[in-house]
């Protein structure tokens, strides 16, 4: 069990010179913390964010630089619509000019890309494989 303890508290330690603070350190300080939120829940959610956005940067920057820059569009378009409407691959065909199966394989391959990069990410900071890939699919909200 202790070790248990040891190996969890350790998994959140980014690899090297960085250094991470503990939320319940600062719990008391931090007044943008409501008193009724879970300090842990609260470092989750905000840890969970900073990971898939880091992913979202990375896909969008290797897109970009491979020249895939419209399979990213494609993604952007239909997982982030710019209004509250859902948008449909056949949206996003429409507004890009490309057939709806083109959309879909766009899609699966931007999907697979953030997946193996979210993992990668997850891996620095988690002890083993098979907690990586629990941490991914709670991320991902497979879970």
């Amino acid at each position: 069990f202790i070790v248990d303890q040891v190996r969890k508290a350790d998994a959140r330690r980014p690899s090297g010179e960085r250094q991470v603070f503990r939320i319940e350190e600062f719990r008391d300080q931090d007044e943008r913390l409501p008193a009724s939120e879970d300090p842990d829940q609260a470092f989750d959610a905000d840890w969970n964010r900073t990971a898939l956005f880091s992913a979202l940067e990375e896909l969008e920057k290797r897109c970009s630089s491979e020249g895939r820059r419209d399979q990213f569009e494609a993604f952007r378009l239909y997982c982030f619509p710019d209004s509250t409407a859902k948008k449909t691959y056949r949206d996003v065909g429409d507004r890009l000019g490309i057939p709806e199966s083109t959309v879909r394989a766009r899609l699966a391959a931007c999907r697979a890309e953030l997946r193996t990069l979210l993992r990668s990410k997850i891996l620095e900071y988690v002890a083993d494989e098979e907690e990586a890939e629990t941490e991914l699919r709670r991320i991902l909200g497979a879970e």
